[in-house]
């Protein structure tokens, strides 16, 4: 059940709606302490880990640009590099590239 909850947790910051499920679990909590059904550390506990679950991912998953979803593809992109290239490694330069067209040529799956 402390699974099911944690990835209800997930898939709420996933699918872009943490609001509502999370009201509802809420509510869904405090009817059953005011009813007395199920103890009130379980509730508090399966509560905090839906919590854990939205805010873990929201803290480790990191943002990405629109170019990620042609990384699996042969593409070209023509564009101007905005930034000044910074590295502390020689072997992966970081820079701001702004994008003026884009070209898939084929997908390699």
């Amino acid at each position: 059940m402390t699974a099911i909850i944690f990835m209800a947790g997930i898939l709420c910051y996933f699918n872009d709606y943490a609001i509502i499920p999370a009201l509802i679990l809420s509510l869904i909590c405090v009817i059953l302490i005011v009813k007395n059904i199920i103890p009130v550390k379980y509730l508090l506990f399966w509560l905090f880990i839906f919590y854990f679950g939205f805010f873990n991912a929201y803290f480790r998953v990191h943002t990405t640009d629109d170019l990620v979803s042609y990384a699996p593809s042969k593409s070209t992109i023509v564009g101007q590099v905005v930034s000044i290239p910074n590295s502390s490694n020689e072997l992966r330069i970081r820079f701001f590239f702004k994008v003026f067209e884009k070209f898939i040529t084929s997908c390699c799956w």
